[in-house]
């Protein structure tokens, strides 16, 4: 099927799911959200200009946004196994690697970015890491003049400005030390089982690049999706 029929295909799905129908007349009776009936002749003359615009527009509007959700289900499906060939070939396992991705056309004027945001929080759980950690580094530090250890965790451990845990330093304990007490190994666990995913978005942008040598950050130029910036 063309890309012109899925349109058509879809333009038509959406029109019978469509709850406004167009009217055929001025006296045509409309029926609006309360149930109630008013006819298009009785209304004023702004009102019925009012009406015409958004009967006009906004169908073409609903249809866009279905041809944008489906291409943006399409691109997440293409990109997955794009990151996974990508991993592959590069043998590389960057945290955070795999929720970003930079897709280029061989003729690098185009280009699509993917990334993955996630808004964490954490659960109770994490009280219980806490007290692990602190209760090894008590008997770990015990004696010693080094505070390096506990200066990280702390800073790891404490709010930023909107009274939450800052969650690439709380996990990045898990990079930055490899303790094999038990204590510690169970901290780690205990926060990665606290981790809340409360949501998770998906960004994808298109670019445009101009030609030249100059650096690819004063080339690019964003293909904008949103009606307040095109």
């Amino acid at each position: 099927m063309s890309k012109q029929d899925q349109i058509a295909r879809l333009a038509q799905d959406i029109r019978e799911q469509h709850f406004v129908f167009p009217a055929t007349s001025p006296d045509e009776f409309i029926r609006r959200t309360d149930d109630s009936f008013i006819r298009i002749a009785d209304m004023s003359p702004s009102a019925q200009l009012s009406h015409e615009i958004v009967e006009k527009y906004f169908f073409g509007a609903r249809v866009v946004q279905e041809i944008m959700r489906q291409m943006k289900a399409d691109i997440i499906a293409d990109v997955q196994g794009y990151n996974e060939l990508r991993m592959d070939d590069e043998d590389v396992a960057e945290p955070g690697k795999e929720r970003r991705a930079t897709l280029r056309h061989a003729s690098l004027f185009e280009a699509i970015k993917v990334e993955y945001g996630e808004n964490v929080t954490f659960g109770p759980e994490i009280d219980a890491a806490k007290a692990l950690i602190h209760d090894f580094l008590n008997d770990e530090l015990a004696g010693t003049k080094s505070t390096a250890v506990r200066d990280i965790v702390e800073d790891a451990f404490r709010l930023n400005s909107d009274g939450k845990l800052d969650v690439n330093s709380v996990r990045g304990l898990r990079r930055k030390f490899s303790f094999t007490d038990p204590r510690w190994v169970r901290a780690m666990e205990l926060i990665k089982e606290a981790e809340d995913k409360t949501r998770s978005n998906t960004y994808v942008n298109f670019y445009l690049y101009d030609a030249g040598t100059n650096p690819v950050s004063e080339r690019e130029h964003n293909v904008h999706l949103h009606m307040a910036k095109v």
